[in-house]
């Protein structure tokens, strides 16, 4: 049985994806949501969802426990509320719901919360089976996936095709997106434009002079694909992470030898605390490397050849190890 928090309330392309999931919503992450001004009346209807939630939960009735927490959310926000109806919706199946309400939790709650490792390791396991859109809609009354509401910056759906809406003064852009399983798709939503007042064009007095055609000419060679710039950047920013982990590694065995000089419960603790982060951080720079690589062999336009010498050249990256999530006991 899980425990709840009682408080007020492809392959290797799909797992780097997924580490990219978390490291943009740790970028993004706000120390905490804002304080909503609430009565005692919201706060005891919160109380009472709350309550029935945790009742539905211990029943196994996952779906139900899922949706009274987050209307005890909705009466008074608390990142208690969203913790729990992740957790609810996850063990009940519904993995698209429970990834959104991982990633709003992550985004909204404390840094020193309890649960945020636990969440982080859920939205990993979760973000490599499903796809996520980013969308930036400007102006937009309202933006729909599928006729469900999105709230928020992104989205977690099923891999396949769907159709976005968004509602802007009454008139709807529609777009059909496809998104394969551990990938992100940007989107950009703006509102539509007027149309152009219709202007006549002159007639033109003598015809255009025509176009001198050589057909011995080859064609003017058209470059595809990403600058090799984008490589260089990436490799410097996996540089980067790998020196965090590397640096992460050796604070993780100081805090073994300090255990073993003085095997106490805080020093197990924390030795296990840093050992988790430098598991996340190896898996992120393993992540890094089989991206930068990809991109390098099949994104880049290097030219043939040049792209045959660096797909000869790379090396095997490095296997990730992956942190199960390990929910906190109730407060």
């Amino acid at each position: 049985m899980l425990p709840l928090r009682t408080s007020s309330l492809r392959r290797s392309r799909a797992r780097c994806a997924a580490a990219f999931v978390l490291l943009s919503i740790a970028t993004n992450h706000v120390a905490a949501a804002p304080a909503t001004s609430t009565t005692a009346e919201q706060r005891k209807a919160a109380a009472a969802k709350f309550k029935e939630g945790e009742t539905a939960f211990v029943a196994g009735d996952y779906l139900h426990a899922g949706a009274a927490f987050e209307e005890a959310y909705r009466i008074a926000p608390h990142s208690s509320g969203l913790w729990n109806a992740a957790r609810a919706w996850h063990k009940g199946g519904d993995t698209r719901r429970a990834a959104g309400l991982y990633s709003r939790y992550l985004r909204e709650a404390p840094l020193g919360d309890p649960d945020r490792k636990s969440a982080t390791a859920a939205l990993l396991q979760l973000s490599a089976k499903l796809g996520r859109f980013e969308i930036q809609a400007p102006g937009a009354d309202q933006v729909t996936i599928d006729g469900g509401v999105v709230e928020g910056p992104s989205a977690f759906v099923h891999p396949g095709t769907h159709t976005l809406r968004a509602s802007f003064g009454g008139k709807t852009v529609e777009r059909s997106l496809f998104v394969e399983a551990g990938a992100t798709v940007n989107v950009s939503v703006s509102a539509p434009s007027e149309p152009a007042a219709s202007a006549t064009a002159p007639i033109p007095t003598t015809p255009p002079p025509a176009r001198l055609e050589h057909p011995n000419e080859p064609p003017p060679k058209v470059r595809s694909g990403l600058s090799p710039a984008f490589v260089w950047a990436s490799g410097i920013a996996t540089i980067a992470v790998g020196g965090v982990a590397v640096w992460s590694g050796l604070d993780t065995n100081h805090a073994r030898t300090t255990f073993d000089a003085d095997p106490s419960e805080a020093n197990l603790a924390s030795g296990r605390d840093k050992q988790t982060r430098t598991n996340v951080l190896l898996g992120v720079t393993a992540g890094m490397v089989v991206l930068t690589a990809a991109t390098a062999i099949f994104l880049v336009d290097w030219g043939a050849e040049k792209r045959a010498e660096i797909a000869s050249s790379i090396s095997a990256s490095p296997k990730r190890r992956r942190a199960s999530p390990s929910p906190r006991a109730a407060a």
